[in-house]
């Protein structure tokens, strides 16, 4: 019975046209097979829905391609039947956007997004050595976190947490530190633009919450995480250990001039940062190696495609701007430290 999936599979990838006539049978198969058959399908669906026309990727929205998927996750002890449906998902998310039709509104319902954060729980990984799942279940989290009720509860759920939790186990692995890092300056990044919204307030000025508890920690992680990203492999977990930096300093700041309302806030993040965490040092050397690959780039003319060399680019100048802005902000702290002695 598996060999009519493996087949589709392969063929998936060989003859796009033919993908028209496969999405049914393939999503009868997902919804009703075993677990290898499950797994063979869902595989094959990714693989149509990375190359398909918005009309037939709507075929598998209509057909319940997400709630497929969501179940295989749900259910399933699987890991390979898990990593393919979360790789699954995480491609029809990212060719449609919008959470809230009623296809796509099973990606929000809490015992998914409990499900997810699961996931990413030493206990549920052997401690953690399925390092593929976790970069899924992370692409997946960066896809769904914008919606601001998906953010919210997974923010409660702790998942910066075990995202932080990752990358301090994974400090020299930077294969999975790169999805986890952008997912979690993807997460600061829209804490930030919703701070006016009344929920992310409670969570920012609540004693003890899900956000404020471990921020100071957790900048303290990551700090210790971007000093080892002295590679050009690294360089691309650098620029989001910086984004999430300057959003938790956004943050704290925030705490510090809104004060009046929380009797406890984190004052000292950045301060704390830099006297006993060595940040200083850490945003100069950030911005060393992102000259030395900037030189590695411009000297590689045959082997680095253009295209390539504007990814590099982009990454290289945001790693640049970022730490020179932290730096200026460090600069500005030191002057203001010096004016209270």
């Amino acid at each position: 019975t598996l060999k009519l999936p493996r087949v589709v599979c392969k063929k998936a990838r060989q003859y796009k046209p033919g993908h028209k006539f496969m999405v049914r049978p393939l999503i009868r198969l997902a919804r009703g097979g075993n677990t290898y058959a499950k797994t063979y399908a869902l595989h094959a669906l990714r693989v149509i829905a990375e190359d398909v026309s918005k009309t037939q990727i709507k075929e598998i929205y209509d057909l319940g391609g997400v709630q497929v998927g969501v179940n295989a996750i749900q259910m399933t002890p699987s890991r390979d039947l898990l990593q393919t449906s979360v790789g699954f998902l995480e491609v029809l998310v990212d060719k449609r956007k919008d959470l809230n039709t009623d296809k796509t509104l099973v990606l929000t319902h809490h015992s998914f997004l409990n499900r997810l954060v699961s996931l990413l729980k030493k206990q549920q990984l052997g401690q953690r050595h399925d390092s593929s799942l976790l970069a899924a279940v992370s692409r997946l989290i960066l896809q769904i976190c914008p919606n601001p009720n998906v953010l919210y509860y997974l923010v409660v759920k702790g998942v910066i947490k075990e995202l932080m939790d990752i990358v301090g186990d994974y400090r020299n692995y930077f294969k999975i530190l790169i999805p986890v890092t952008v997912t979690l300056g993807t997460i600061f990044h829209h804490l930030t633009r919703h701070m006016d919204d009344e929920r992310m307030k409670q969570l920012l000025f609540t004693r003890q919450s899900a956000l404020q508890e471990n921020l100071s920690t957790q900048s303290e992680t990551l700090v210790g995480t971007l000093k080892h990203c002295t590679t050009r492999e690294g360089l691309q977990v650098a620029v989001n250990i910086l984004i999430a930096l300057s959003h938790i300093i956004t943050l704290d700041e925030r705490l510090e001039s809104d004060s009046k309302e929380s009797k406890h806030n984190l004052q000292g993040i950045m301060r704390n940062l830099m006297e006993n965490h060595g940040l200083e040092h850490a945003l100069i050397q950030a911005k060393t190696t992102a000259n030395n690959v900037l030189s590695q780039v411009n000297g590689d003319s045959g082997s680095t495609s253009a295209k390539r060399k504007k990814v590099w680019t982009t990454i290289i100048n945001g790693v640049q701007r970022k730490a020179g802005l932290l730096l200026e902000q460090l600069r500005s702290l030191k002057t203001t430290l010096r004016q209270y002695k």
